[in-house]
């Protein structure tokens, strides 16, 4: 967008680039990460908000990490999984939909 040309697919993705030219910009509540996984780690998908970050992955594993320390101590390396803290119970189900939703709305892109 920002040179001008127009790609002969759609792309995958909104644009940055208002935010850029320092116009104000109103971005997704968050951002879908997705891992296809290979031998050693099974494949995965995320939702990244600018504060946390919750994982599912294909084994049913679910992580939360609070980045910033919203909640509760930061984490910004995501080394204390919180996912199913009391803390962050709220916090884990309003990602699980929004990562349901990110999801839902990327396959229909496919």
């Amino acid at each position: 967008e920002l040179a001008g040309v127009r790609p002969g697919f759609r792309p995958d993705g909104r644009s940055f680039a208002r935010a850029l030219e320092g116009s104000r910009w109103r971005g997704p509540p968050g951002v879908l990460l997705e891992y296809v996984g290979d031998p050693h780690l099974p494949r995965w998908w995320a939702v990244r908000t600018r504060d946390l970050v919750y994982i599912e992955t294909a084994d049913g594993t679910r992580e939360l990490y609070d980045l910033t320390g919203r909640l509760g101590p930061a984490d910004p390396y995501q080394l204390d999984n919180r996912a199913d803290h009391r803390r962050y119970r709220a916090a884990q189900e309003r990602l699980a939909a929004l990562l349901e939703e990110l999801r839902s709305a990327n396959a229909g892109r496919r």
